[in-house]
């Protein structure tokens, strides 16, 4: 399994919002911003934090992908 943030990149279009907005407005750090690049793991604090801002839920902002077998 892995990590998508394919709906936080939603919730920003939707918010009018660039990632480089979460690290001047929130104060997250750029390796962060590189793990939701990376679809890397977030803690929740953080994922908190960006909900709140987004106003929405942390469910909307990722997705947990179940990779198919071959």
């Amino acid at each position: 399994m892995s990590i998508s943030y394919k709906g936080l990149k939603i919730q920003l279009v939707k918010n009018d919002r660039q990632l480089q907005d979460l690290e001047n407005d929130l104060g997250i750090a750029w390796a962060t911003i590189s793990k939701i690049n990376k679809n890397e793991y977030l803690t929740l604090k953080t994922l908190e934090k960006i909900a709140t801002y987004l106003n929405c839920d942390i469910g909307d902002l990722v997705s947990v992908v179940k990779e198919v077998k071959k």
